[in-house]
């Protein structure tokens, strides 16, 4: 009985790490007019409720995790309660957590606040 408890919470812990909508991942390209002069990889989970149908209806939340953020902050119970609301819930890695990229501490305010981002880019990311 209790090897198949531990084999059933093993087993539930690597769905629920191999969910594919955690391993999301974009690469922003260079912009000569945004000044971003090589490209930048965020990763990403992308969770919550999408309307495939209309994404242009979706209501969108883009959390930006504080210290040590990253993408598995909004998995479990915020996806639930992101899909009960309707909400689609983007969680980005930090820069220099996960799979994101580092970007430099004197230019990494200006990059989160979007200094960096154009609309192309957030147009192919679907976040427009």
């Amino acid at each position: 009985m209790y090897a198949s408890v531990w084999l059933t919470i093993i087993r539930r812990a690597i769905e629920y790490l191999a969910d594919i909508r955690l391993h999301r991942s974009f690469t922003f390209t260079p912009n000569s007019e945004t000044g971003r002069t090589s490209s930048l990889r965020i990763t990403f989970s992308d969770l919550g409720h999408q309307n495939v149908e209309d994404p242009a209806d979706e209501a969108v939340i883009l959390f930006c995790g504080g210290m040590f953020g990253s993408r598995y902050v909004g998995a479990g119970s915020v996806d639930s309660l992101a899909r009960e609301h309707r909400i689609r819930l983007i969680c980005v890695d930090r820069f220099g957590m996960g799979g994101s990229q580092n970007v430099g501490l004197e230019v990494r305010v200006q990059t989160w606040l979007g200094k960096e981002r154009d609309k192309h880019d957030c147009d192919l990311l679907a976040l427009t």
